[in-house]
């Protein structure tokens, strides 16, 4: 829903959850393991503040995991995170699925990073800059369709507007499909309803007043 308010947009390509059945939403902690090492990935979560959803920026790791049970147990049991999310892949699955950790990636696989003390260079510096500014003072909404962005500039008080029309607009959906039986294409695309809103119960219809906008 959030990314039908930014224009079908937000979504975090390849990502997906490795335990089903959460919704969790929350503000982001960007941090990064780079280069196949997770050393300065372990330093980055040392005291990492509570009640956050973590970003691990698996910078350049192939296609080796960036944290397993041990770092997923610190972060959400210790630390307290809402929730980790990476563009990396992931270790110790059978231990994560077992403990039902939420944590969303694009993999798991049995071949952990390194614990080198990889030289940070000046390419990789200037990118986790650029990359935090993207991800941080941002939201993310995870669940089982994966994870969307809400980023900075959409945090204002029409995002709520608009994703409170989407559900007024769903609710009417919903209602002329499956209790009037009429057709996806009457309903999304002709918009039947607005012809003819005698057929619509009125408290429905009261809540999509509200809005100026008709889909």
């Amino acid at each position: 829903m959030a990314c039908d308010v930014m224009g079908k947009t937000g979504w975090l390509p390849g990502i997906t959850p490795l335990n089903s059945g959460f919704h969790i939403a929350g503000e982001i902690k960007y941090v990064f393991a780079h280069a196949g090492t997770n050393y300065h990935l372990h330093e980055q979560v040392a005291g990492i503040e509570e009640d956050k959803i973590i970003f691990v920026d698996a910078i350049n790791c192939d296609q080796r995991a960036v944290f397993g049970e041990l770092v997923a147990n610190y972060l959400l049991q210790h630390r307290r995170a809402r929730a980790i999310v990476t563009n990396g892949f992931v270790r110790d699955a059978d231990v994560l699925i077992k403990e039902n950790f939420p944590i969303w990636c694009i993999g798991a696989t049995p071949i952990g990073c390194h614990r080198v003390d990889e030289p940070i260079s000046d390419g990789i510096a200037q990118l986790v800059d650029e990359r935090k500014k993207v991800y941080e003072n941002s939201l993310f909404i995870c669940d089982d369709s994966g994870v969307s962005q809400i980023t900075e500039d959409w945090l204002h008080d029409d995002f709520k507007r608009r994703i409170d029309f989407i559900e007024a607009q769903e609710e009417v959906w919903h209602y002329c499909v499956n209790i009037l039986k009429w057709s996806t294409y009457e309903t999304v695309c002709l918009q039947r309803y607005l012809e003819m809103p005698s057929v619509i119960p009125e408290a429905m219809l009261d809540r999509l007043r509200i809005f100026s906008q008709k889909g």
